[in-house]
Formats: C-alpha cells, structure tokens, sequence
C-alpha cells in the first residue's frame, strides 16, 4: 500500500472517529476538487459526482453496503472519492442484481457477436482482410454489419455495454493481461456512446477482434454466484477496486454496533 493510500485511509479514519458522516467527508472531498479542476469537463464530470453523493439515498446506499459486505467503511468512502465510481454505481441504480444481469447478457452477446463476425469474414475474403490494418472504413462496414445481423442487432446499444462491461470484469477476476480497457470505455458504453466498431478500434481493439476470430473468448465461463450471493458484491468490490488502483480491506468498522456508534443511523435514508 502506498504512502498516499495510508494517509487518505488514516485522515478518513480520524474524520470518522470525529463526527464526520460519510456525506461530509466526500462532498468537501468534491467541493476541493471542483475548485482545483482545471478544464470545463473535469468540474463537469466532478460537479455530478458531488451532486450524486449529496443526494438524499446515497448515504444509506453506501452504509448498507458496508454492513452487509464487511469491508471497510473507510475505505469504501476512500473509493468513491473516485468520481468514475460514483458514476459507475449511479449507472447501475446500486443493483448488483442489474449488474449480474448485465454481466450474464455480454457472455451471451460474446457469442453471439463472434458468430455474426464468422458470417461476415466469410463473405468479405477474411484471410486477405486480416493483413492490412483497420481503417475507420473497414469498422464502419463491420458495424453496419452487425447492425443488420440478426443475431446482434437486438444488442445494439444495451449489448455494446454489457459485452464490453463483461469483458472488463471477467478480464480482470481472471487475471488476464491481454486486455486493460480503461474504465471511461465501460462508463461510456453504458451511456449508449459506443458501438460494436468503437470496442474494435485501437490496437487493442484489434486484438480483441483477432481472438473473436480466432475462437479465444468463447471459453470464458461467468465467473460468480447468482446476484443475491453476498460474495458477488464482494467480487465485484474488489475486482472494481483493484483495476482503479484501491484497497479494500474486512473490518470490524462495519459492524451494525460501531455504525450505531458513529451516529451514522441516524442519516436519512
């Protein structure tokens, strides 16, 4: 653990143990923020986490989380100073069971959009294709295909999200290299501002289209418990944490009596 992670859990603690709520503590954490951000976009994307963690349910959220999980108060409230975070959750509407479903739909959409790029390469002289480097045309005519394709057009939007938010999981809880999408591409995708060709592009893009191609993905199995398993949220706590570069730990500051003694009950629901 780093010298900046220690001191951020240790200040949080403190402010804790002196009276501050979780409310407190990440909408001053915002508000500094929003005034050391340096272009429109940052205070933008800033503004809304801010507004998100002072809204009335957020709290409650984040409290019941920590009490049926076990882990750290503290270092969940270190996690969503992340702003990515609060978005991520807010996208979710904070339901591991919408989560769960979107995961199981992207391992259906996975292959369903490796047949329907079978049936493309077959018409469109796929070994002479593979040689030359992707244009933006050649993505273009891929999406378009897929848009047509029966077995993917019923994916478009939704299923652009739930494949690539799948793979960005299933990557990670397998310790798999190969791939290390930046968490903006799967906040993005399940915005509705990505297609099946922006996954495509880039060269990991391309690298992920060759293992489409080549049959590699399609042995990946869903890898946690039904949605209403606590060790589910547990996975996706830590497996979020660890591609953002956090730390969580088990601790005995969640327990019901301490978040009684916090006051913390007594925060609006």
């Amino acid at each position: 653990m780093n010298l900046d992670r220690i001191t951020e859990r240790v200040v949080v603690a403190y402010q804790l143990e002196h009276g501050w709520t979780p409310r407190q503590i990440l909408v001053e954490h915002y508000d500094r923020m929003i005034r050391q951000a340096k272009t429109a976009s940052d205070i933008s994307h800033l503004r809304e986490a801010r507004n998100e963690v002072a809204a009335f349910g957020f709290i409650k959220n984040l409290i019941d989380m920590a009490k049926q999980t076990e882990l750290s108060l503290k270092d969940l409230i270190v996690m969503f100073k992340d702003s990515k975070v609060v978005k991520f959750f807010k996208e979710i509407g904070w339901s591991f069971k919408y989560l769960y479903d979107l995961l199981k739909d992207g391992m259906k959409v996975m292959k369903d959009l490796r047949d329907s790029l079978l049936e493309y390469a077959e018409q469109s002289s796929i070994g002479k294709w593979t040689m030359r480097q992707l244009d933006s045309q050649t993505l273009k005519d891929i999406d378009n295909w897929l848009k047509k394709n029966p077995k993917t057009k019923r994916w478009i939007g939704y299923g652009v999200a739930a494949l690539l938010v799948y793979l960005w999981f299933n990557m990670s809880f397998m310790g798999n290299p190969e791939y290390d999408f930046d968490f903006s591409d799967v906040l993005g995708a399940m915005a509705g501002s990505y297609s099946f060709a922006d996954i495509f592009s880039g060269a990991e893009g391309l690298k992920l289209l060759l293992l489409f191609f080549t049959g590699s993905l399609i042995g990946i199995s869903f890898p946690w418990p039904g949605p209403t398993n606590i060790q589910f949220a547990v996975s996706i706590l830590y497996s979020l944490a660890k591609k953002l570069g956090k730390k969580l730990s088990k601790s005995k500051d969640t327990t019901e009596q301490e978040v009684e003694d916090l006051g913390l009950e007594a925060v609006p629901a």
